[in-house]
């Protein structure tokens, strides 16, 4: 215990919505402890807390004997109106071998009460004041009260120093929170949104509430139960959100946990809640079905935290196995199922706030855009991984220094990268099967377009078999291959926040995202919680594209007009590198010229439509490039404009040349 005040609980510092750097303390101090392990170098094991109405009980083990803490106030002095002292409830099991604790400063008043027989204070000049709790048959129950004069804390606790079983204050206490907090919501999007393929339904969440609760989203999953899903919010709150159907009429919100440490992942396993902060993984236990959480178990803390500016933890998310996996400043991390092992599988991936896992096992995870990294970008994570941040780390395997992305993203495109999911529903239309993903900073749904290391390609497109050109259309790419690079291109949605974690229901079979505008993305509203929905009309997206030698081939969702397709000028074609450096960010520089600023403007030779889907952009030469970008004007075969422009990273060409003759 570090220190102890009264009066004003926090001052929060107003810049990123308090999210940036740490509170001081806004009350007047009582005491203070040196910045010291509090067991000294005993192994201490931090097990969790419990709820007993207003008491808090945390539980751990000290090399391996258990111990409960508790903390409380005394009744205010008369004439100060303060509380003299904070009483620290102690209670250590049974042991052989003494314990001994930090209890204060060497200045602090100190009383100990209850089984004082086994408890003795020691104090050594200029020293903090320590207790030593000696060998015992049996449960020792202490109160230790702390600041203020000697003389106070011996007129309070005269009256006041009665023993505490707290293992009773283990089990559940009454409900805290009331009933849920009731919204609605909107069915059916913006305006502009009607007749499109895709549309947004909005959940409203209850910004107004009896709580001052914010409700900056963070992330969510789903219960069993249909219509139901829990969100963690990032200033430390979990809500379970019920009412979510066709029309969102009434949507009950009930507050399930607070006082998380901003956490920003949640994953539901079996019907329980596990969620992510910057502190460990908390497996929330709700032990009496009252719709609260009583016990914050700590599921796992392996990896290590700061209350540094951007040392987030981000995500979390699950394998077939079973594995938790998520994402930091240090490096993306994996724990097993049962909690108990915790290793760091990648590094070298900067203020990342995205990460997903595939069902095949394929992870990916998004950096932002900043030193050692020119811009936003999207990762396959490989075990060993390193992505740059950090520094080059060159290797003979690694001559750039770091392993190439799947993709870079234009700041344009996307500043601030959220997290990623794939399509795995049937029931969102043509891309299912697809990545997506999620721009905080732009409020925008990106598609993610993946080439595999290898296709085998003819060289006449029409003699492929119906197969494999269906494979090709669809970007369905086998589990087995190995994806080597991709591209990014905006879906015409809009969101009212920052959005960062997505989830497929397994009862509905949309698209569910959540978010939040805590680092001041373009964003309308503190958070969202949004229904992407399929609506059965036509889709004109791009939805595959390959590298060849001489060009490059772009299959859509609809069937193309012959006219406007084949028409080169309907086309515009530029690319450009990235410099990575220690410089935050990296101007655009020419590929024809390393050391100029700028982009190359690549002619499109020749356009030839392969199949009525599928249409092939001939270029002179195609070489390595961290961004290529497609911008197109054209028609589909029922007469609808196509206008939009996707952007592709070019790790490597491949060897197949086509003729468009």
């Amino acid at each position: 215990m570090r220190c102890g005040w009264t009066g004003d609980f926090l001052n929060y510092d107003p810049a990123r919505f308090g999210l940036i750097s740490r509170p001081a303390i806004a009350g007047k101090t009582l005491f203070t402890a040196p910045d010291i392990p509090g067991w000294g170098d005993d192994q201490v094991e931090y097990r969790g807390l419990y709820l007993h109405g207003s008491r808090v009980v945390i539980s751990y083990a000290v090399d391996g004997t258990g111990v409960l803490e508790s903390y409380w106030a005394p009744p205010a002095d008369k004439s100060s109106g303060e509380s003299p002292a904070i009483v620290r409830y102690l209670e250590v099991a049974a042991r052989s071998e003494p314990l001994t604790v930090v209890v204060a400063s060497a200045e602090t008043a100190v009383a100990v009460h209850g089984d004082v027989a086994f408890a003795k204070l020691i104090r050594v000049p200029d020293q903090p004041i320590r207790l030593r709790i000696l060998p015992c048959g049996r449960p020792v129950r202490l109160q230790i009260w702390v600041g203020g004069t000697a003389t106070a804390i011996a007129e309070h606790a005269a009256g006041g120093a009665e023993s505490h079983d707290l293992s009773a204050w283990r089990e559940p206490g009454p409900a805290r929170w009331g009933p849920p907090l009731v919204t609605g919501g909107v069915v059916g999007g913006i305006s502009g949104e009607q007749g499109q393929p895709y549309i947004v339904d909005s959940v409203e969440p209850p910004f107004e509430n009896r709580f001052g609760a914010l409700f900056f989203l963070s992330g969510h999953d789903f219960f069993s139960t249909p219509g139901k899903l829990a969100v963690c919010t990032v200033h430390g709150d979990v809500w379970l959100v019920s009412g979510i159907d066709e029309t969102l009429k009434r949507i009950e919100w009930q507050r399930f946990a607070t006082g998380l440490f901003q956490p920003l992942g949640l994953r539901i396993v079996n019907d329980q809640v596990y969620v992510l902060g910057r502190d460990q993984i908390t497996r929330l236990s709700d032990v009496n079905s009252d719709g609260e959480a009583d016990f914050y178990e700590s599921f796992n803390n392996g990896a290590k935290t700061s209350p540094g500016g951007h040392d987030y933890s981000a995500c979390l998310e699950t394998d077939a196995e079973g594995n938790f996996y998520y994402v930091s400043e240090q490096g993306v991390h994996r724990v097993s199922p049962d909690g108990q092992r915790y290793d760091t599988i990648a590094t070298g991936v900067r203020n990342p706030n995205g990460l997903c896992v595939a069902a095949d096992g394929t992870i990916t995870a998004a950096p932002q855009e900043g030193e050692w990294t020119p811009a936003s970008a999207l990762f396959k994570i490989t075990p060993g991984g390193y992505y740059g941040f950090g520094g080059p780390r060159g290797t003979q395997q690694r001559p750039l220094g770091y392993d190439p992305p799947l993709c870079w993203i234009p700041r344009l495109v996307d500043n601030s990268t959220g997290g990623q999911v794939w399509v795995t529903s049937d029931r969102w239309g043509p891309l299912q099967g697809q990545l997506l993903n999620l721009s905080f900073g732009q409020c925008r749904l990106l598609l993610t377009l993946l080439e595999p290391r290898s296709w085998s390609v003819p060289r006449h497109w029409p003699v492929m078999d119906e197969a494999e050109v269906a494979t090709i259309r669809s970007g369905v790419i086998p589990a087995t291959a190995r994806y080597v690079q991709g591209g990014s291109f905006s879906l015409p949605l809009n969101f009212k926040s920052g959005i960062m974690r997505g989830r497929f229901s397994p009862h509905d079979g949309q698209l569910y995202l959540s978010g939040l505008r805590g680092w001041l993305p373009t964003a309308a509203q503190d958070g969202c919680l949004e229904r992407v929905r399929y609506t059965g009309e036509q889709a004109t997206f791009p939805t595959a594209i390959r590298t060849l030698a001489n060009g490059v081939a772009i299959s859509f969702a609809v069937s193309l007009e012959k006219a406007s397709s084949e028409d080169p000028s309907n086309y515009q074609l530029q690319r450009w590198n990235y410099k990575y450096s220690q410089n935050y960010g990296s101007p655009n520089y020419k590929i024809s010229d390393p050391q100029l600023a700028g982009v190359d403007d690549v002619e499109v030779l020749s356009a030839t439509l392969l199949d009525d889907k599928t249409i092939f952009l001939e270029m002179a030469d195609v070489e390595p490039a961290m961004q290529l970008s497609i911008r197109y004007v054209l028609r589909s075969s029922d007469g609808q404009p196509m206008r939009n422009v996707y952007h592709h990273t070019i790790n490597s060409a491949f060897d197949v040349r086509l003729d468009p003759a």
